[in-house]
């Protein structure tokens, strides 16, 4: 609505029950985006496996369907909507060519089948499923944070994080993994630091950058997982 002449008054703040809503429409939506995967995994569609157990444990037999497919008869058609390359060099080619983005070319993000909106578009709000002008404003508004001084800072913090966690991984004597005690904690141990989390709330810090990083990772071999 509009107040005088100039002014624009914006929604107000959403109620507890504007949110319950939501939240449950969301989870309403996820649930079914789930069970719409796993009937097109059962049903041999091998780009929804890689999306479900128990294939996502073990992804490279499905790989390898994948490549041999594309080498008898081209890019793979998924039910899902997607089209999968599984070649070096068609991947490549994916990557390189400007001609392609994330999003259909009206600007709509959709998989599936049909003229309404899909159950299998994903929830997503990433800066990865964004093509240009959108990509590009949101990464000129990260752009500063990748300065060269600041770029100096963050490899300060990052030296002196690796020197603190093989310190004590050290210390505790013996040999030690270094993926378990060094790889897998510096990310968002160097994180934490950037953001100055307290101490008091690092280890429920890593636990939530664990769950959101492990979103972008897609299928994950058995020692991973096991892991």
């Amino acid at each position: 609505m509009t107040a005088g002449t100039d002014s624009v008054v914006g929604p107000g703040p959403r109620t507890a029950t504007g949110r319950l809503v939501e939240d449950t429409v969301l989870g309403l939506r996820i649930g079914a985006m789930r069970a719409g995967g796993m009937a097109l995994a059962l049903r041999g569609d091998r780009v929804a496996r890689l999306l479900h157990r128990p294939w996502r444990l073990d992804p490279y037999p499905v790989y390898a369907e994948l490549r041999a497919a594309q080498l008898a008869g081209g890019p793979v058609r998924s039910r899902t909507g997607l089209t999968a390359v599984a070649t070096h060099a068609s991947v490549e080619a994916v990557l390189r060519d400007r001609q392609l983005g994330v999003r259909l070319s009206d600007g709509a993000s959709r998989l599936g089948d049909g003229d309404g909106p899909s159950l299998m578009e994903p929830v997503d709000l990433s800066l990865l499923t964004l093509d240009p002008p959108d990509h590009t404003r949101l990464r000129r508004l990260a752009q500063p944070a990748f300065a060269p001084r600041r770029l100096a800072h963050y490899r300060e913090v990052a030296e002196r994080v690796t020197a603190e966690l093989l310190d004590g991984a050290l210390a505790r004597g013996g040999p030690f993994d270094l993926v378990a005690e060094l790889a897998s904690p510096l990310p968002i141990k160097v994180i934490s630091a950037l953001l100055d989390v307290p101490d008091v709330d690092a280890g429920r810090f890593a636990r939530w950058g664990l769950a959101l990083g492990s979103s972008l990772d897609g299928v994950r071999s058995p020692p991973t997982c096991a892991s």
